[in-house]
């Protein structure tokens, strides 16, 4: 719990008080505790934007054992059964961005060129997705405690392994950024969002 509020004042003065003004009005509320209606709601949603924009075909996704994963080949997403509330909102979301991004040719041949900066955009995409589903009741704590849990638990620090994730402190503004841009309707563009939210993986 010390490490939390720690963690919490560090994030909090990033989080502008307007992105959380005027809650929009949601025709259903979830349940963050019922995982499998959490992650439909959130798999549904995004396909309706973020899905119909690039053409995203239907993506399946079941509960596994092992970490969570999308396999391009199979339009299928891996989410791990321990995962519970926010930590599984924050993994469905980053899983379906990968199937956004293997649904665009050029973010899918670059995703082998590097992987730290495609896995950074999905962590981006996930917090557009968070932020403007109309059935997620998110809410300044969300927030807070979701950016707190990847930049706790969520970085990768073998910084020369050829799948390296990104550190926690930029998987969390990667996030964030997702965060402002999806909350303002597209119309801040915070000082992060070039470099993680565009994904020019080419560099």
């Amino acid at each position: 719990m010390v490490m939390y509020l720690s963690i919490a004042k560090k994030i909090l003065p990033f989080l502008s008080l307007p992105f959380f003004l005027g809650n929009p009005s949601y025709s259903e509320i979830v349940d963050i505790n019922d995982s499998e209606n959490l992650v439909e709601i959130i798999i549904q949603e995004a396909s309706k934007t973020f899905g119909k924009r690039v053409g995203a075909k239907k993506v399946r996704w079941e509960w596994c054992d092992e970490p969570p994963s999308y396999y391009p080949t199979r339009n299928f997403i891996c989410l791990n059964n321990k995962d519970k509330g926010l930590s599984l909102a924050f993994t469905a979301a980053h899983e379906y961005a990968h199937h956004i991004q293997h649904s665009v040719d050029s973010l899918a041949d670059r995703s082998r060129k590097n992987i730290t900066k495609v896995e950074l955009q999905a962590d981006c995409y996930a917090g557009i997705m968070l932020a403007t589903n109309p059935k997620y009741p998110f809410t300044i704590e969300d927030a807070n405690e979701m950016l707190a849990n990847v930049y706790e638990k969520y970085g990768d620090y073998e910084y020369d392994h050829e799948d390296h994730h990104g550190s926690g402190e930029n998987r969390m503004l990667a996030l964030r950024s997702g965060f402002h841009f999806g909350r303002s309707e597209g119309t801040h563009k915070d000082a992060y969002y070039k470099i993680f939210c565009v994904g020019d993986t080419d560099k």
